[in-house]
Parts: C-alpha cells; sequence; structure tokens
C-alpha cells in the first residue's frame, strides 16, 4: 500500500526537513518543478496538493501522480544529481511548503 514520504521516514526526521527553509505559499497552477531543469531541492509538501506530469515529445502531458501533504517531490532528481523528469505543478492553493537541498536532506539524515 502508498505511504506518503512523511509516514515512512518518521516524524523526528519529517520535521527537521520542515524546518531548513522557509515556507511559501503558491496558488492552483503553478510550477513547482520543471521537466529537464538541474535538480537542485526538493519541496517538503506540509498541506496542498500537486500533479506530477511528463511532457511527450509532441508536447502532451500525462498525469503520472497527484500527491498531497506529507511528499518530497522532486527527491529521486536530487538524490540521483540528475534533471527533473517530470514536471510538478500545484492542483490546489499550495498553502506551506519548504525545499530543500541534497545537502540538507543528508544533513538531516545524518543528524537522527
Amino acid at each position: 500500500m502508498y505511504q506518503p514520504h512523511a509516514t515512512v521516514i518518521g516524524d523526528t526526521l519529517w520535521a527537521r526537513l520542515k524546518a531548513l527553509a522557509p515556507q511559501r505559499v503558491r496558488p492552483a497552477r503553478s510550477v513547482l518543478l520543471r521537466q529537464g531543469d538541474p535538480a537542485t531541492h526538493v519541496i517538503v509538501l506540509e498541506s496542498g496538493s500537486t500533479l506530477i506530469t511528463l511532457a511527450g515529445a509532441s508536447g502532451e502531458r500525462t498525469l503520472l501522480a497527484v500527491r498531497g501533504a506529507g511528499e518530497l517531490p522532486g527527491e529521486l532528481a536530487v538524490l540521483d544529481s540528475q534533471p527533473r523528469t517530470a514536471t510538478v505543478i500545484a492542483a490546489a492553493l499550495y498553502l506551506s511548503s519548504s525545499s530543500t537541498s541534497h545537502q540538507d536532506l543528508a544533513a538531516a539524515g545524518r543528524s537522527m
């Protein structure tokens, strides 16, 4: 069964990740991460929801997933140090989120 990142990593590490960067508010339909961009950070999604989409060669968009609070959109690209493989769009008012770098993720994990 699928579980959000916050559930998998636990309350302590989730709280540390949230504390690493300032909160942000983004309106619905805002592009939060863009396919092909360098992976410089992840988003710590505290509330709201996102659409994970993939752009095809002729411009069509495929919906890969819908994710909500407790998720870390952008984590795979950051961990792999590769360009982003999908676009993340705010589906609803993105009430509070934080972003953090690969170094911050590693430091949060080591400090446990």
